[in-house]
């Protein structure tokens, strides 16, 4: 099956689109395609001949150029609207399974052999998607990692939600790709065609406390995942910090931890105090 990892780069982003991209393409032979608005924003992005640019269209009457924006600003929910655009010009490509992979997600090793068995041996599957569900009851997808067959069933999936996010978009600014993505999941009963990839290895921001390099119990560690995303914190410079403490687990370069090691600590100060300032305002009411 030829394969196509794709990024989607909107703004100027510092550290996170080389990081990401070179982590592909240190752990995979796969092409790589990187959407786009604006030549600004992709100019340190040219680190490969396997990397490719693709100008999307822009929305109508948005201004999208700038620096990065977090899921806190309404202008990060028009953004990743343009992801559907990208994944359908991808599958009008020749590729038979488009991966489409967040900025903030690293890859540790390569997940691509794992996925194409799965679109090998189950027909029925057309998408295999990174999952963030705590509750049995109440599954939620998550569009930071996605893997696409390309097949009709697929691009009449990908249609419906970029339809959908367009009109939910209307009524609340703040649909995002992942709100869309598990509402036609559950609302069409998606359990044989769209596939939840395990938790363990290809986990969000809130598993980062699964690689502390001391085990709770003697001999037993977590596994090594596939890839890490880098949510669940909100702010660039949160995502630089984890970004370093998961590569601190895994022994990547650390890019001058000493500094990233006392801004988490002042972090780390500032939630002792403000836990300590509740439990004393909570304490004065009795």
């Amino acid at each position: 099956m030829k394969t196509v990892v794709t990024f989607l780069v909107i703004n100027q982003i510092e550290e996170l689109p080389v990081a990401s991209i070179q982590s592909v393409l240190d752990n995979s032979e796969s092409e790589i395609r990187v959407g786009y608005l604006n030549e600004q924003d992709i100019n340190n992005l040219k680190i490969s001949s396997r990397v490719q640019f693709i100008r999307l269209q822009p929305i109508p009457n948005l201004d999208l150029s700038g620096v990065y924006k977090d899921f806190s600003e309404t202008l990060f929910y028009q953004i990743v609207q343009l992801k559907w655009q990208l994944i359908e010009t991808l599958l009008d490509q020749e590729f038979d399974v488009v991966i489409y992979s967040d900025l903030d997600v690293i890859w540790v090793s390569n997940p691509v052999p794992s996925l194409l068995n799965v679109f090998t041996r189950d027909s029925e599957v057309a998408i295999q998607i990174q999952s963030f569900t705590t509750e049995p009851d109440n599954p939620r997808l998550c569009m930071g990692f996605v893997a696409f067959r390309n097949s009709l069933h697929t691009r009449e999936i990908v249609s419906s939600c970029k339809q959908n996010h367009t009109e939910m978009i209307k009524v609340n600014s703040h649909v995002g790709d992942d709100d869309v993505i598990t509402k036609y999941y559950v609302e069409n009963n998606c359990v044989s065609k769209i596939r939840l990839l395990p938790q363990s290895t290809f986990p969000v921001g809130s598993f980062l406390n699964l690689y502390a390099t001391r085990p709770i119990f003697p001999g037993l560690s977590s596994p090594k995942p596939y890839i890490f995303h880098l949510n669940y914190v909100v702010g660039l410079r949160n995502k630089r910090i984890m970004l370093r403490l998961f590569k601190r687990r895994f022994e990547f370069n650390t890019y001058g931890m000493k500094h990233w090691v006392i801004l988490l600590a002042v972090k780390r100060l500032r939630f002792i105090f403000s836990l300590a300032a509740k439990q004393l305002k909570a304490s004065r009411k009795f």
